[in-house]
């Protein structure tokens, strides 16, 4: 071994010294980015170890030769390479599926219920990945259309926010940016939306909720609100008292905040209570509902004190 080692050049044991560092230095790494620095420049010292050797050795000649057609094949590569500079910024995407020059956000008017039932997209499937070309995708805005017939689309309008509830249960705010009637009297919406745009770049047809009211408070049965006097009340049950407790139905665009079922009430403020007219022993006795009272359903409020 000894014997062989004095036929290499001095250049070698310079290389395989530089090589033994950078082990020892990459195993006392933990971050990522270094560790991988570290392997690339070991690479890059085996090849130099490899080229001197090869022309060193009795079979340099061969050695050499791959070596030649190894740096060929790196000049074809690159001499073949296109690059390309984009008009617009992105992210790329080789998710390729045709209708990249039909479906842009410059044709959204010339969208329709036919043309896209016409498409005959199925839900959830992915974009296949294309080898021979790309994309760049704005990650900064996206659009959806969506058909409706509800009574919801019928009277929205242009501008008007709404929510969209993602198949990742996440929820991103939209904003109607386009409203036409169909032929079939249901309505085409363009939704706007900026976040959650990395998670549809796979898709060109998902199924998504859209949320047209949101409101935060407690939601009870229809049955456990009782109206008296213009105002509304539930009865609560804590620790084996009955007490009646005045309530509010927020209002969203002059309508109450229920369905057929269920109503979101919540507690009056202070001032609410002011001008309601109470009276400040009233307002200081008062204490609302909170999460885990006990509501009882259809109570008689002429039993209760």
């Amino acid at each position: 071994m000894k014997e062989n080692e004095n036929l290499l050049p001095t250049d070698v044991k310079n290389i395989e010294n530089q090589i033994d560092q950078k082990i020892i230095e990459l195993n006392k790494q933990t971050d990522n980015s270094r560790i991988n620095e570290y392997k690339k420049e070991i690479s890059e010292l085996v090849y130099k170890k490899a080229k001197i050797a090869g022309e060193s050795s009795k079979q340099g000649s061969y050695l050499k030769q791959l070596i030649n057609e190894r740096a060929n094949y790196e000049k074809n590569l690159n001499s073949g390479a296109e690059y390309v500079k984009s008009q617009t910024s992105g992210i790329v995407s080789y998710k390729v599926d045709g209708l990249e020059e039909t479906l842009t956000p410059n044709n959204l008017d010339s969208l329709n219920e036919e043309y896209l039932n016409n498409l005959n997209i199925k839900t959830g499937k992915i974009i296949a990945t294309n080898t021979e070309c790309g994309k760049i995708i704005d990650n900064f805005t996206c659009y959806i259309a969506t058909i409706s017939d509800s009574q919801q689309a019928e009277e929205t309008a242009e501008g008007v926010k709404v929510k969209v509830r993602l198949a990742s249960n996440i929820e991103v705010e939209a904003k109607i940016i386009s409203k036409k009637q169909q032929e079939s009297g249901k309505y085409l919406l363009i939704l706007e939306i900026n976040k959650g745009i990395n998670e549809l770049t796979n898709f060109r047809k998902i199924t998504f909720d859209l949320i047209w009211l949101s409101y935060t408070g407690f939601k009870v049965p229809n049955q456990a609100i009782v109206e008296q006097d213009g105002l509304n009340y539930v009865v609560r049950k804590r620790a084996g008292y009955t007490t009646k407790v005045l309530v509010k139905i927020p209002k969203i665009n002059d309508k109450e905040v229920r369905n057929d079922k269920y109503t979101i009430i919540e507690n009056y403020k202070t001032n609410e209570l002011q001008d309601l007219g109470l009276s400040s022993k009233e307002i200081n006795n008062y204490k609302g509902i909170s999460i885990y009272d006990e509501i009882i359903l259809n109570p008689d409020l002429d039993k209760l004190k």
